[in-house]
């Protein structure tokens, strides 16, 4: 961003931080009791999630390599701009509405209905 900013004339101001301050800071940040509620907390909650998608694999020859394709949409600018109002008034991202139309996707595929996704 900076450098677009550098672009178009906008002066930014520096910030005078180091590596070494990130990792002070998340130190400081790991010792605080409510890092360490949370952290006990997931541990114990991980082991209750369910696993991933059970999805179907296809039977064949494991020494070729395997092919991959791409699918892809693009959504129009309209219906676009329409989801992310829509979501705006619900207070929940464009990103998420899309992963919960994959996993449904996924679970039309899986042999498990109930698995566990993570948006990274």
């Amino acid at each position: 961003m900076g450098l677009t900013l550098l672009k178009y004339g906008v002066r930014t101001s520096t910030i005078d931080l180091k590596f070494r301050d990130y990792v002070l800071a998340e130190k400081k940040i790991r010792d605080c009791d409510v890092y360490k509620t949370s952290e006990a907390y997931w541990d114990e909650r991980i082991k209750t999630l369910s696993g991933r998608p059970e999805l179907p694999l296809k039977k064949g020859d494991l020494s070729e390599a395997p092919h991959y394709r791409r699918l892809s949409y693009t959504i129009e600018t309209a219906l676009w701009e329409k989801l992310k109002e829509i979501c705006g008034r619900k207070k929940i991202s464009p990103s998420m509405v899309l992963l919960a139309g994959f996993s449904e996707i996924l679970a039309c595929w899986s042999q498990t209905k109930c698995f566990v996704l993570t948006p990274l």
